[in-house]
């Protein structure tokens, strides 16, 4: 699902915010794993070149991680507590539904943003 997102951010922000965001994402990642401040500081360091106006792109992609990251979240808990539901979300009138097959709604969800133009 992450390189689909990555897909999304490039069509969207182009390739420049793509690499912006990916390397932020793997300093942090590498960070968290040795707890070695370089990556940190690399990721910081990143940030601190980009415009008000840019700042606001890698914001909105990192957003989309974390909201997908949230549902898959929710999804594996559900799956392991034993509850079963036929649909996670639900607004009425509306086609905002998650069904039981993750994958599609994911793939609902890219598109959905894809086409909005987050």
């Amino acid at each position: 699902m992450a390189s689909e997102l990555g897909q999304v951010i490039k069509k969207q922000a182009g390739e420049k915010y793509f690499n912006i965001v990916e390397d932020i994402r793997l300093n942090s990642k590498k960070y968290r794993a040795s707890n070695n401040p370089k990556y940190l500081e690399e990721a910081f360091s990143e940030l601190s070149k980009l415009k008000s106006k840019e700042i606001l792109i890698v914001a909105k992609a990192f957003t989309l991680f974390f909201y997908l990251a949230n549902i898959s979240e929710q999804v594996f808990r559900e799956s392991f507590t034993g509850i079963k539901k036929d649909k996670l979300f639900q607004k009425s009138h509306t086609e905002f539904t998650l069904s039981t097959n993750f994958h599609q709604y994911l793939q609902r969800i890219l598109l959905k943003v894809q086409d909005s133009r987050l």
